[in-house]
C-alpha cells in the first residue's frame, strides 16, 4: 500500500538513525571484530536484499499467468529455504574458519609462551592472573589452576606482592610499560633476581585494560658480577700491604665473607709444615699457635696434593684433626691452598661452617681458587720483600762489623807502630853507635808482640 519510493526513503532514514548509535546493538556486533559480527556482516545484506528480489521474481510470474498465487507462494518458501540454508551453510563455515584460525593463534600464542627463556604472564586490570606460562607456574609454586583468577596479594607473601603491584600500576600509566628489577625467593630459599618487563595491554574498553609481563632471571649474573667485583676488591686489597702478616690476616677475612662462613684461618709453609698464628671467628681473633705437618689435617694434606679439601661432615672426616674441629665447632671446611705460577704451595687459607647452615659447594670451592691465584702472587710479592728486608738488614750487619774490625784493627796497630816509629828516629840520630841501635832494637821488640 506504500509507494516504493516512500517505503525505500523510510528504510534508508531507519538504517541511517541505528547507523549514529556505534556503541549500541545490533551495529556494535556488525562493527565488532568477533565470530557473531563476520557472519552477521556476510548475512545481512542477503537476508534483507534476497526476500525482496525472489518476492519481485514471484510476482512477476504470477502476473505473466505463468503460475497461480498458491504456486508463487509455494515455489518463494521453497526457494527462500534452499537459498536459506546455503546462506546459513556458508556463514557457519566462516564462523568455524575464523574459530580454527583464532584456536591455532591461541596454540601458537602458547607454545611462543612456553618456549620463552623465562616468565609470562597476563593480569587483568585488577591485577587478576589471567594467564601464566609454565615456567611461572613452577616459579611460583602455585598450580596453574589455582593462580588464575587469583591477585598477587593471594599468592605471595605482603612485601613481595606490594613490590609487584607498585610496579603494575607504574606500568599501567605508562604507555611503553616499564622495565625493573624484581626479587623473589623461591622454593630453595634463594631470593632470585628478575628483570621484568611490564607493559600495558588494550582491552575492550579505553577504560580498562591488562598487564603483560616477561621476566628473566638474572640472579647467577648477578652473582658472577658481585663475585668479579669481590675479587678486585680482594685482589687490590691482598695487594695495599707487603707485611706477610698483615696480608694472611686480610686473606682468612676476605675468605669467610666472601663465602658467607662463620671462621676461617691461613698460614705459610715452613720447613716443618703450615703455620698458622691466628684463628677468626664471627669478628674475634683467637690466638692459635699449630704447625700442621705433611698428611697431617687438611693443611697438611694440601702439601701433598695441591688441590683444595671440601669436607661437609668434619666429625666423620679422618682426615681433620678432631682435637682442633671439637675446639673451634668445625661442621664444614674447605681448605684450599696457595699455588705460585710454577706449582709451589706456598700457603693455605681454610674457613669453617656457612653463616646460613648449609653444606660448602664445588662453586665455593672454584671461588676460593680464584681468590687463592690471586693470593699467591701478593704472598710471594709479601715473601719477596721479606727477603730482601732480611738481605738489607744482613749487609747493614755486616758493614757494622767491617767497621768495628777497622777500628779494633787501627787501636791495635796504633801501639806498635808507635815504637817503632821511635827507633827510626833514634837510627837516624845514633851516627853509628851499636849501643844505641840495641837499644832500640830492644824496645822494639818487647812493644811488638
Amino acid at each position: 500500500a506504500i509507494a516504493s519510493q516512500t517505503g525505500t526513503i523510510l528504510l534508508s532514514l531507519g538504517i541511517g538513525l541505528v547507523a549514529t548509535a556505534p556503541d549500541l546493538q545490533p551495529v556494535q556486533l556488525l562493527m565488532g571484530d568477533s565470530a557473531g559480527g563476520a557472519l552477521a556482516r556476510r548475512a545481512l545484506p542477503v537476508v534483507v536484499l534476497l526476500p525482496v528480489a525472489l518476492g519481485l521474481l514471484c510476482l512477476r510470474g504470477h502476473l505473466s499467468g505463468l503460475y497461480d498465487a498458491p504456486m508463487a507462494v509455494a515455489l518463494l518458501v521453497l526457494t527462500l529455504i534452499i537459498i536459506l540454508c546455503a546462506i546459513l551453510w556458508w556463514g557457519v563455515s566462516a564462523v568455524v574458519m575464523r574459530e580454527e584460525s583464532l584456536l591455532n593463534s591461541e596454540k601458537r600464542f602458547s607454545r611462543f609462551m612456553e618456549q620463552l627463556p623465562g616468565l609470562a604472564w597476563i593480569k587483568d586490570d585488577e591485577g587478576r592472573y589471567l594467564y601464566v606460562n609454565e615456567a611461572a607456574e613452577r616459579v611460583f609454586g602455585v598450580s596453574r589452576d589455582r593462580l588464575l583468577g587469583q591477585t598477587d596479594s593471594e599468592i605471595f607473601p605482603p612485601e613481595t606482592a606490594a613490590q609487584f603491584r607498585k610496579n603494575d600500576s607504574e606500568a599501567i600509566q605508562s604507555a611503553e610499560g616499564v622495565q625493573v628489577v624484581e626479587t623473589l625467593r623461591h622454593d630453595d630459599g634463594v631470593v632470585h633476581h628478575s628483570i621484568v618487563s611490564k607493559f600495558p595491554i588494550a582491552g575492550p574498553t579505553d577504560e580498562s585494560a591488562m598487564i603483560g609481563g616477561i621476566a628473566i632471571d638474572i640472579t647467577d649474573r648477578k652473582r658472577a658480577e658481585e663475585t668479579v667485583t669481590a675479587l678486585l676488591r680482594i685482589s687490590k686489597q691482598l695487594n695495599s700491604t707487603l707485611s706477610i702478616d698483615g696480608l694472611l690476616d686480610i686473606l682468612a677475612q676476605e675468605a669467610i665473607s666472601l663465602i658467607g662462613a662463620e671462621a676461617g684461618v691461613s698460614g705459610l709453609l715452613t720447613p716443618q709444615g703450615m703455620v698458622c698464628t691466628k684463628y677468626f671467628k664471627q669478628g674475634d681473633v683467637i690466638p692459635l699457635e699449630y704447625c700442621w705437618p705433611p698428611m697431617h689435617g687438611l693443611p697438611g694434606w694440601l702439601i701433598v696434593h695441591k688441590v683444595p679439601y671440601l669436607t661437609n661432615d668434619a666429625k666423620s672426616d679422618t682426615q681433620i684433626v678432631q682435637e682442633l674441629c671439637e675446639r673451634f665447632g668445625v661442621r664444614t671446611a674447605i681448605s684450599t691452598p696457595i699455588v705460585t705460577a710454577q706449582g709451589e704451595v706456598i700457603g693455605f687459607f681454610e674457613i669453617h661452617n656457612k653463616r646460613d647452615g648449609s653444606g660448602f659447594t664445588f662453586s665455593d670451592q672454584e671461588l676460593l681458587l680464584a681468590v687463592s691465584r690471586a693470593a699467591a702472587v701478593a704472598v710471594q710479592n709479601a715473601l719477596a720483600y721479606r727477603s730482601l728486608q732480611v738481605a738489607e738488614q744482613s749487609l747493614k750487619l755486616a758493614d757494622r762489623r767491617k767497621d768495628e774490625f777497622l777500628a779494633v784493627l787501627a787501636h791495635e796497630l796504633r801501639n806498635p807502630l808507635a815504637p817503632i816509629r821511635n827507633a827510626l828516629e833514634i837510627f837516624k840520630r845514633a851516627d853509628g853507635d851499636r849501643t844505641v841501635f840495641r837499644s832500640a832494637l830492644n824496645a822494639m821488640d818487647r812493644q811488638v808482640p
